[in-house]
């Protein structure tokens, strides 16, 4: 009976983490986005402004909406001046920086 109950409770907690990880994350405006968020994911929209290309489709842009700005970073060869996006990605800091290396652009048309 121990067993049992031990099994059935190993997997609700892993159900539980396969469910969580699909969700998608949050919508947060860019001013919300803070050190407290460091390591944790963020969906958020805005304009695109000072593109800088690299190496290998690496390109970090400004991402601004009507109030706050926050940097970006990607493997996005096609973003644009002045798109109008939404970015799914890890909020992290560099250079005492807030960032978000996106995992996911989707443009607004």
């Amino acid at each position: 009976m121990k067993n049992l109950m031990l099994g059935l409770s190993l997997i609700g907690i892993i159900l539980i983490s396969i469910i969580t990880s699909f969700q998608e994350p949050k919508y947060q405006d860019i001013e919300e986005i803070n050190k407290l968020k460091i390591n944790s994911f963020v969906k958020t929209e805005g304009i695109v402004s000072g593109i800088r290309k690299y190496e290998n489709n690496f390109t970090t842009f400004t991402l601004k909406d009507n109030y706050s700005r926050i940097q970006v970073i990607c493997n996005c060869p096609k973003v644009e001046e002045k798109d109008h996006i939404e970015v799914i990605g890890k909020i992290t800091e560099y250079q005492k920086i807030i960032q978000i290396e996106a995992e996911q652009i989707n443009t607004y048309l």
